[in-house]
């Protein structure tokens, strides 16, 4: 059986895993802490590494995100050297952003009123009526993929394309 993630627990329960690096990954460091990153961003149960005889570790979100734990977070789930097979890592995950939006105060602006009721049932029923409202908000953050869903509905109604949404971030995407 190949088992590459165990519950890891810290060597030192006052100390955060900064404290665990040797002096070679302090350009590593540095570099990380340039980056704009909030470890509550990192999900739930998120799969951290803290493999640093990893080539891979400079580019590998998984390293990273495991820099910025927590002092007081004593245990975590995450990969096992085995992972690490030559020079390649099978638990590597790149740095990816995408650009999630919400708030859609303007959406029916420009629309017909023949169209009104029917477009916005059809975000109802693609979004959830309640969740409608989480990600007008901001609450909830809409995907690339939500995204262009929503434009092809508009698409199908006669639109160029959907109004803008009120607010658009870059995030940093967790696959599992």
């Amino acid at each position: 059986m190949d088992f590459i993630e165990k519950s890891c627990t810290f060597a030192d329960d006052n100390h955060s895993m900064l404290n665990f690096l040797t002096g070679k990954d302090l350009p590593l460091l540095k570099n990380m802490l340039n980056k704009d990153f909030n470890f509550q961003d990192v999900p739930n149960g998120w799969v951290l590494c803290f493999n640093e005889k990893c080539k891979m570790k400079e580019t590998c979100l998984r390293y990273m995100a495991a820099q910025y734990a927590p002092a007081d977070m004593t245990t975590a789930t995450c990969v096992t050297p085995r992972a690490l097979q030559g020079d390649e890592c099978r638990k590597f995950v790149a740095e990816r952003y995408e650009t999630e939006a919400w708030g859609m105060s303007r959406f029916f602006e420009g629309v017909r009123h023949e169209h009104y009721t029917q477009l916005r049932n059809a975000l109802y029923r693609m979004l959830g009526q309640r969740n409608y409202y989480r990600y007008n908000s901001g609450e909830w953050k809409l995907s690339a993929k939500q995204q262009k869903q929503i434009s092809d509905l508009f698409r199908r109604f006669g639109y160029q394309d959907a109004p803008p949404f009120d607010h658009y971030e870059k995030r940093l995407q967790f696959p599992f």
